[in-house]
């Protein structure tokens, strides 16, 4: 993946998140965000519950500390977005 490719997911995903890093490490601790979601295991963690979490460390990182998983994550985090805000 190209630099600008990079960039751009990156800037992507930062718009499409609605919400400051702090103000989703908030929300996540709630009782109601652990309530929803697809669980893999009874009382586990859902998937995503644990994408916010991912979304979070990812809204506190420069473009250099971004890996290419790190880059997969938040081109999945715009897709999500766009699916369910359209």
């Amino acid at each position: 993946m190209s630099t600008a490719d990079t960039a751009t997911a990156i800037r992507k995903s930062k718009q499409a998140v609605n919400m400051s890093p702090q103000k989703l490490a908030v929300w996540l601790e709630t009782s109601k965000s652990k309530e929803v979601g697809y669980k893999s295991r009874e009382g586990g963690e859902s998937v995503g519950h644990q994408s916010g979490r991912r979304i979070v460390e990812l809204l506190g990182k420069a473009q250099a500390e971004f890996s290419s998983g790190d880059v997969a994550h938040a081109k999945k985090v715009i897709g999500f977005i766009h699916r369910h805000v359209a």
